[in-house]
């Protein structure tokens, strides 16, 4: 079977050969300029300048405009096509899948070694950060119950600087005189409410003022010019505790599944492990069939022979006087 080959090189921008032929990208035929022949071509690969030379097969050599991924053929491929044997077709096509398939497999390794770091570290640190936030939210909401004695306005008395204050219209406004006194942006202590302490603090970049609820753990809550809404965001927010705590549990759920799903992914092999080996031994297989190793020698008599017989003729020429 002979196999029409056409070797291309990219060191010209001009995409026409001597006879006015062009090689149409990402397809198998040349297109016709000027009349000739529409004719389909096998295989198209790309030399570099210096192959081309030492081939002298410069009149079946096409220019290509934009060539990408260029892949350069050694001495011992290039006379395998030059002499037409199809087994240099299937070499081509199994070293590119083999090429895919490991570029895969380098990909899947990258993976898996990303989940081994996950299980060594991120879920054993994750894991731990969700446990001791479940004990403080329950910690705190059970401080929150304890503390919590409401009156006859529904409001549970609060201190601020050492004056307790039993309504809620006047501990909304010392809250937000309180506001108006800082002068700066460090953190105020001011008191206690319902078992929490509440910190007062200033953001100049934002201009916002913030209430730190701590106990146990640490819940902000943003202060606004309404007294009665400051006072309604600061009970929303201890009284939402049992959402977040709600909320924390099916994290550490999902958390502990994910790190038992890790540990058994990362115990898996590359699933195309088998195709790839075959794929490796039937190219070591057609290696031999083109009788060249895997160091890239070439010891195809024919195309040596075929060389040495036009060396042979140009010798018997008679000299240009």
């Amino acid at each position: 079977m002979n196999v029409n080959v056409k070797f291309v090189t990219d060191d010209k921008c001009c995409a026409y050969s001597k006879y006015g032929i062009k090689i149409i990208d990402n397809e198998k035929f040349i297109k016709p300029v000027k009349g000739a022949r529409k004719e389909k071509i096998d295989l198209v690969k790309y030399i570099d300048n210096e192959m081309l030379d030492i081939l002298n097969i410069g009149k079946k050599v096409y220019f290509k405009e934009k060539i990408n991924d260029r892949e350069i053929l050694d001495y011992a491929e290039i006379k395998a096509l030059a002499v037409g044997n199809p087994h240099i077709i299937e070499k081509t096509q199994l070293e590119a899948d083999i090429s895919k398939l490991k570029i895969v497999k380098q990909s899947y390794w990258n993976e898996i070694y990303d989940i081994q770091d996950k299980i060594a570290t991120y879920y054993p640190a994750e894991i731990k950060r969700l446990q001791n936030r479940i004990v403080g939210l329950e910690k705190d909401i059970k401080q929150a119950e304890e503390q919590t004695k409401l009156n006859d306005d529904g409001f549970s008395p609060m201190k601020i600087n050492d004056i307790v204050y039993y309504k809620k219209a006047d501990a909304g406004e010392r809250l937000i005189a309180e506001c108006q006194t800082m002068t700066n942006t460090d953190s105020r202590y001011l008191g206690t409410y319902r078992g929490f302490d509440i910190v007062l603090s200033f953001d100049g970049i934002f201009n916002k003022f913030t209430l730190q609820l701590k106990n146990e753990l640490s819940y902000n809550v943003e202060l606004g010019d309404d007294k009665f809404g400051n006072i309604m965001r600061i009970d929303n927010t201890i009284q939402n505790l049992s959402k977040v705590l709600e909320k924390e549990k099916n994290e550490l759920e999902n958390t502990n599944k994910q790190f038992e799903d890790a540990k058994i992914e990362s115990q898996k092999e590359f699933s195309k492990e088998n195709e790839l080996k075959e794929l490796e031994s039937k190219l070591r297989e057609v290696n031999k069939l083109l009788k060249i190793d895997e160091k890239g020698e070439n010891v195809i008599e024919d195309f040596e022979d075929e060389e040495q017989e036009e060396k042979s003729q140009d010798y018997d020429k008679e000299p240009i006087r």
